[in-house]
């Protein structure tokens, strides 16, 4: 603690490189408390902390051993910057782990660069907002902001009330033993988590995986070109149930309309065989449609669906999308093969469509957009078919192409009106709900058709861009896990001049 005066060189000051230790001691216990925390909403049992902690406690270890080295190393004026750029990375890595506490909570895994640079934070501001409104509870504030203060008292008063306990500690932690133990611990961590936790993100050191994001190579994969052979994926081996039941001829300039349902997969739609009564007009309208039972997106993410669906693009199986990474991919649409042969063609979804390029996409490949701005409302879905019909009646001697995209059934499951289905789960009541106000709306569409002599010359697609998760397999929401429940999706064709009794395939 004191200058030496013969060599005029200020020694190192061990009640700094205390603090310091102490100070990444209490981050490792948060690191700690944080990771039980992930293990709890996924379903693991506490039982495994000790393993899916082991990334993090050897992380704080050699986050505390480099900043106590430098701190030895510096000298003279150099040594008060270092103890507060220490104080600063120290502090900030406890934010980090906190935030990433609350993202593991909605993703089930790490932030990366890549997922920063994808949602679009400027043009998709907007379309973030329910998320970080929901995430930006008081509660979770506060569980921001408490800790790295109770970080810096507690290491404060430890090192003014037991400066010899803190310093033996720093000293065995600096040890050639504790070095030992702490490899012993990553390597046997790391074959142990591998073998029986499987889900590397349960794991994974957040500050590792967004530090070795920045190095990653960015996908860029995509291109409009594909073997011949994908086409067979389309074409029957022979005369499947639908083919051989066709009842009549679609006339040249049939209307096509591709009802799209948000978040919505087989495994809750009454039309799939689930035990709920949420679907009683997609029930009737099967009388004349054939309902294929082994539909599946190829990922469960809705800007990826919006390549899929409507241009037949294979995505990539990572956080690279469609829409957000390939807007101008020159590949053909739907869209603009119908315009070509004097369809017109229109995409109506009730938010805005700037979150990952979706609505640039869409232009880009021939669609009109017709998307929503009014943030205020709860139900976004309730102008859908007024918007649908209104773009239908500017112009009545051209065939069209319509795609609706609902919304009500994505998070936070936002239904206009409220039916109980008796869950204890309130969130997958609202999804339900949600579900059964958009089977209402399928009816209201099809009504509307029909009034305007529409109904025999319009074919009906639906379906949904993937499913949702309920704690099936330990994780909520989708884009998380190729599942049956977020991956396998409704879909059937409706159509009175095609299909004359139901059919299924």
């Amino acid at each position: 603690m004191k200058d030496s005066a013969s060599s005029g060189v200020t020694s190192f000051h061990p009640d700094e490189a205390d603090e310091i230790f102490a100070a990444w001691f209490c981050v490792a216990v948060l690191m700690v408390m944080v990771r039980a925390e992930a293990l709890f909403v996924t379903h693991w049992s506490l039982g495994w902390l000790p393993i899916a902690s082991y990334q993090d406690i050897v992380a704080a270890a050699i986050a505390s051993g480099l900043t106590v080295i430098l701190l030895a190393l510096a000298r003279g004026a150099t040594r008060g910057t270092v103890v507060f750029l220490a104080w600063v990375f120290c502090l900030a890595w406890a934010a980090y782990t906190l935030i990433n506490g609350v993202i593991f909570g909605f993703l089930r895994t790490p932030l990366t660069l890549h997922m920063l640079l994808l949602s679009e934070p400027t043009e998709g501001a907007r379309a973030m907002r329910v998320y970080i409104t929901a995430a930006a509870t008081p509660m979770r504030i506060a569980e921001v902001i408490v800790p790295p203060i109770l970080i810096v008292a507690v290491t404060k008063l430890a090192c003014r009330f037991a400066p010899n306990q803190v310093t033996r500690a720093r000293r065995v932690f600096a040890s050639t033993a504790t070095v030992g133990c702490l490899i012993i611990y990553f390597l046997s961590g790391s074959a142990l988590a591998w073998k029986f936790l499987g889900d590397a993100t349960i794991v994974s050191n957040p500050q590792w995986v967004l530090a070795s994001s920045l190095f990653a190579e960015r996908s860029a994969r995509l291109t409009a070109a594909f073997p011949a052979d994908y086409l067979d994926d389309f074409r029957p081996p022979g005369k499947t149930a639908a083919h051989s039941g066709l009842s009549g001829r679609l006339p040249a300039g049939t209307n096509v309309v591709i009802v799209v349902m948000e978040s919505v997969g087989a495994q809750r739609l009454q039309l799939c065989g689930a035990r709920y009564h949420d679907s009683p007009e997609l029930l009737r309208l099967s009388a004349h449609a054939v309902n294929f039972t082994r539909a599946y997106a190829s990922m469960p993410g809705s800007s990826n669906a919006v390549g899929a669906l409507l241009c037949s693009i294979y995505p990539s199986h990572g956080w690279q999308t469609i829409t957000g990474g390939f807007t101008d991919l020159q590949a053909p649409s739907l869209a603009s093969v119908l315009t070509a042969r004097r369809y017109r063609a229109a995409f109506v979804h009730p938010w805005s469509l700037a979150y990952d390029r979706e609505g640039q996409f869409l232009r880009q490949h021939s669609f009109e957009v017709i998307e929503g701005n009014d943030w205020s409302l709860a139900s976004k879905d309730d102008r859908l078919v007024d918007q649908a019909i209104e773009w239908i009646g500017r112009d009545r001697d051209r065939p069209f192409l319509l795609v609706l995209w609902t919304n009500d059934t994505h998070w936070p499951y936002t239904p206009p009106r409220h039916m109980d289905f008796g869950q204890s789960d309130p969130a997958l009541g609202r999804y339900l709900d949600a579900i059964a106000s958009t089977d209402t709306l399928i009816a209201r569409l099809t009504s509307r058709l029909e009034a305007m002599g529409l109904g025999d010359d319009t074919v009906l697609a639906i379906t949904g861009d993937h499913g949702e998760a309920f704690w099936e397999h330990g994780q909520r929401f989708h884009s998380i896990s190729p599942y049956e429940e977020e991956v396998q999706i409704p879909l059937m064709l409706v159509s009175k001049r095609l299909f004359s009794h139901p059919m299924r395939d």
